[in-house]
């Protein structure tokens, strides 16, 4: 039926590689409909690398079996050359997958906040991403966060005695002595809550 359309061109060898293009052509649309459900970041690196892998599978089929004859159209030399550009396109899907692949690695569920040292994950790029995920940092002193963790309050003298201010002195203007960071959103990689 489509062969009065392609003048000849794509050969019936076409048949040899519609399966593994229907395929990758059917876990894109699969992949689109689970984003559209589930919108992760985690997710969508899984789905992505899937899809890459799916179009690498197509790509590699048409190349094998080259449903294509120009020579039809007196266009014979661009046979060579359309093979040059499968393999090109072979060569780019490879390495779009190799990139996908590595981006899923590092959205998967575990990561350098749990285990700093864990291979390609405790890379200085994913800390300072890992960084940027965690959400705002308080400053606070030794004795504040201790009480944060304990869910005790501090009394104005201790809290002074903490910041290196007499109880007399006035609270504003006056820097504490030991500052630490404190990560607000703790619990967002299993650790335990933060009392507020």
């Amino acid at each position: 039926m489509w062969r009065p359309w392609t003048l000849g061109v794509v050969t019936e060898r076409w048949a040899q590689a519609v399966d593994a293009m229907s395929l990758a052509c059917l876990v894109g649309i699969l992949g689109n409909v689970l984003l559209l459900m589930f919108p992760s970041r985690s997710l969508r690196s899984f789905i992505a690398c899937a899809v890459a892998a799916a179009n690498l599978a197509g790509a590699a089929a048409v190349y094998a079996v080259f449903p294509f004859d120009f020579g039809v159209l007196g266009l014979g030399w661009f046979d060579p050359v359309m093979h040059v550009v499968l393999l090109v396109a072979l060569i780019g899907a490879a390495i779009g997958l190799a990139f996908r692949w590595r981006a899923c690695s590092l959205d998967l569920p575990w990561s350098v906040e749990d285990d700093p040292g864990a291979g390609h994950l405790g890379s200085a790029s994913h800390r300072r991403r890992a960084r940027r995920r965690r959400g705002p940092v308080d400053f606070m002193t030794a004795g504040q966060l201790e009480a944060r963790r304990t869910g005790l309050r501090l009394s104005r003298s201790a809290k002074c005695r903490d910041s290196g201010r007499s109880p007399q002195s006035p609270a504003r203007g006056v820097a504490p002595r030991h500052h630490l960071p404190v990560i607000r959103h703790a619990e967002r990689r299993g650790a335990a809550a933060i009392p507020r």
